[in-house]
């Protein structure tokens, strides 16, 4: 976000080589553009990052934040290089190597596949999907969209993370 914390603490993970920047290639979305290290600009997404709090659990409902961004990161079309995207909250604790150790065990389907990361279901602040599923949402996603809002009757009260892992 352009305002918070947020951009300190991406400076913090770049100058240690942590968190996205210990993977193989990493980009950062904002809704305008930063530089948050040498050689390190943010992309924009068209949205003002801001989302109100509600639903069942209070939590952020940011289904209209992940969409725009997701429509970038479509877009741009990095994903088809890798076997692995990641979304990852700059406030998350991420560790890249622990996480290549874990994909390993997972192997790819024609339909995608993505970690749930909760026994309780998938928690928005790390988010894993393999190729195909990434390939798949962006085939998808105006399908989704359309279903769960004749589902809610409007946009549904979920944060993207209830919305992903529907």
């Amino acid at each position: 976000l352009p305002w918070g914390y947020e951009k300190g603490l991406l400076q913090f993970q770049y100058k240690n080589g942590q968190s996205i920047f210990g993977c193989d290639e990493y980009a950062v979305y904002s809704n305008q553009e930063i530089q948050v290290a040498d050689g390190v600009v943010t992309k924009i997404v068209d949205s003002d990052l801001h989302c109100k709090m509600g639903g069942k659990f209070r939590t952020c409902l940011n289904t209209p934040v992940f969409l725009a961004v997701w429509k970038r990161i479509l877009t741009d079309d990095r994903p088809h290089l890798h076997d692995w995207t990641v979304k990852v909250d700059p406030d998350a604790v991420f560790f890249p190597a622990r996480l290549r150790a874990v994909l390993v065990h997972h192997k790819e389907m024609p339909q995608g596949i993505y970690l749930n990361n909760c026994r309780f279901g998938l928690h928005g602040p790390l988010e894993v999907f393999s190729r195909n599923a990434v390939a798949t949402w962006g085939i998808g996603r105006e399908t989704c969209v359309t279903h769960f809002n004749k589902l809610c009757s409007g946009p549904c009260k979920w944060g993207e993370d209830m919305f992903i892992d529907q």
